[in-house]
């Protein structure tokens, strides 16, 4: 996925000095979890919007990150 290895490459270049909104794709909790290990801060979940129950249920897993 480019989105992941974009965030990973970011996060080696500029480190905890640039936060990084991640989002296009997200459509589960393992979703955000990929994008979360690479190194994203937040996240944007309009894709996953399209179906209200699995937005709250990405929201209800990740609520501890």
């Amino acid at each position: 996925n480019q989105n992941i290895s974009d965030i990973v490459y970011i996060k080696e270049k500029f480190g905890n000095n640039i936060k990084i909104i991640a989002g296009g794709g997200i459509y589960s909790y393992n979703d955000l979890m990929l994008y979360y290990n690479a190194g994203a801060d937040y996240f944007s979940l309009g894709t996953s919007l399209i179906n209200p129950l699995k937005t709250y249920n990405i929201i209800k897993q990740s609520r501890y990150l």
